[in-house]
């Protein structure tokens, strides 16, 4: 695991999502140190943003876009086959105020 640019080692899964909401904190401080230098903050999600089992600690997909208050686009890969469905399906798990988010 790295934060803050920093290795921190290895963890089980079990151990990171144990730790992850530590690290929050930290996360949003680093959001915010770069938005008072930057106008323009590109943030990338890791895996989907409608992974209703994890959404209830997720901060790297919708749960960082929240802290961030960004808009989210959301991109797909057509070679990889089912594009089409994955990306409604994704939209459809989406709640009320992540759909508002998701722009054209």
């Amino acid at each position: 695991m790295i934060v803050d640019g920093e290795v921190w080692g290895n963890m089980s899964a079990t151990e990171y999502f144990s730790f992850k909401e530590s690290l929050a904190p930290r996360v949003q401080r680093a959001y915010q140190q770069l938005s008072e230098e930057y106008d323009i903050i590109v943030i990338e999600g890791a895996g989907s943003p409608a992974e209703i089992n994890l959404k209830g600690n997720d901060f790297v997909n919708m749960g960082m876009a929240r802290m961030a208050n960004a808009p989210v686009l959301l991109v797909g890969d057509i070679d990889r086959g089912g594009v089409f469905a994955q990306l409604l399906g994704t939209l459809l798990l989406l709640d009320e105020e992540e759909k508002d988010r998701a722009k054209d």
